[in-house]
């Protein structure tokens, strides 16, 4: 999957990042604010969501009926993780944020088909 794959899909990750302030709001805001990145942490940051997300795809099995939905759940736990730390990975209510997010996006029709094409290039990067 190239960086530019994962920028095509900027609406998702700027409602993921919505979903996530509404919960992290007050925590986070000084560190988010107090860390911005430059434009070379940025591509680096790009390129470890891209390396994360390539290694959890490829552990999918090609027949799992539940593929897709894994391939999308991975997507957003990697963004969380990209936008608000890795130490999350930890944390016992980290994997339950992922999934209230993901079950948001997934149940908002006008998201259903960039999800879609989204899954589909991910999958196809994977292989």
């Amino acid at each position: 999957m190239s960086i530019d794959s994962v920028s095509q899909l900027s609406h998702i990750v700027a409602l993921i990042r919505s979903q996530v302030a509404t919960g992290v709001r007050n925590q986070k805001r000084s560190e988010l604010n107090t860390s911005k990145q430059s434009r070379a942490g940025k591509q680096e940051a790009g390129s470890t969501l891209e390396k994360k997300l390539v290694t959890r795809l490829g552990a999918l099995l090609p027949d799992d009926p539940h593929r897709r939905r894994k391939a999308f759940m991975a997507f957003i736990e990697a963004v969380l993780l990209s936008e608000l730390g890795d130490q999350l990975m930890n944390d016992a209510g980290f994997y339950q944020l992922a999934e209230v997010v993901g079950e948001r996006m997934l149940a908002e029709p006008s998201l259903a088909e960039p999800i879609a094409n989204a899954i589909d290039q991910m999958l196809m990067a994977s292989n």
